[in-house]
């Protein structure tokens, strides 16, 4: 969990300098906000854009539930 959260910081600040600086420019492939910039969807929401990620989401919400079932079928506590 640690590391996690370590990576989403370093993240947020590569995103914060690539901007800035024209030697950083290709760092902005390595962060995650890069890719998700959420000041967009804030200035110009764009409903498509959410029931996209609402069905992307939620599909793999459905596959990551359905496969955990499946992996962690307890057949050896009694009912």
């Amino acid at each position: 969990m640690v590391l996690g959260v370590v990576i989403v910081f370093v993240m947020f600040f590569i995103n914060g300098f690539y901007g800035y600086l024209e030697e950083l420019k290709n760092l902005k492939w390595f962060t995650i906000f890069y890719y998700y910039d959420t000041a967009t969807y804030l200035v110009d929401p764009d409903l498509a854009y959410y029931i996209r990620d609402l069905i992307v989401i939620g599909s793999l919400n459905v596959v990551f539930l359905i496969g955990s079932l499946v992996v962690f079928n307890v057949k050896d506590i009694p009912n």
